[in-house]
């Protein structure tokens, strides 16, 4: 399992910084310095830890206590009192990640290289999720299928949304001007969904 994740993150930020730029984009600069490198990593970082952060965050604010298993975020008591309480803290991952690539958006988009690794990590994130972890019984997605009744793949799909956006957002020329409308409004959707449960 954390082989999978390395291995997942690895090739998706490949991926976005080496193989899709190229093709999509004029505005994406990939960093060249080891200095500007340093920036971009720590950016990734900070979309993952955005992520971690919110499942913390929501499941401390809601009386449960953290653990480890590997990688993966584990609570006490293991069995959520409500479901509404599981999806919170299933989906709190997913809205600290769109939180913070928003924040990234509108701070410097394409032109910072700290906004773009946390927009970055928030791609890879979603990608793992998508394509590796969709299925991973203490993952999110799967968290958020079992609390919510929606199908695992549907989830994974619906988290997938925004990061599609978001890349366009961030790699496309000529993006269409409803393109962060849309996407701040799924982010926005799926928070709302999630605590209006």
């Amino acid at each position: 399992m954390v082989l999978n994740i390395i291995i997942s993150l690895i090739l998706s930020a490949s991926v976005l910084s080496c193989a899709v730029t190229p093709a999509l984009a004029n505005n994406w600069y990939a960093p060249e310095t080891a200095s500007d490198w340093m920036v971009f990593a720590a950016g990734m970082s900070g979309a993952v830890a955005a992520h971690e952060l919110g499942h913390i965050v929501v499941a401390k604010s809601n009386g449960y206590s953290i653990q480890h298993d590997g990688l993966s975020i584990t609570y006490s008591p293991a069995t959520f009192r409500t479901r509404k309480e599981h999806l919170r803290v299933a989906s709190a991952g997913f809205q600290g990640q769109w939180l913070a690539s928003e924040a990234a958006f509108a701070l410097g988009g394409s032109d910072s290289y700290l906004a773009k690794g946390i927009i970055c990590g928030h791609l890879a994130t979603t990608l793992a999720y998508a394509a590796v972890l969709r299925k991973h019984s203490l993952g999110d997605t799967v968290g958020i299928s079992k609390s919510s009744g929606i199908n695992v793949n549907q989830v994974a799909a619906l988290v997938s949304l925004p990061a599609l956006l978001d890349a366009w957002r961030l790699f496309g020329q000529d993006v269409h001007r409803w393109v962060p409308g849309l996407s701040f409004a799924l982010k926005g959707a799926g928070i709302s969904a999630a605590w209006m449960f």
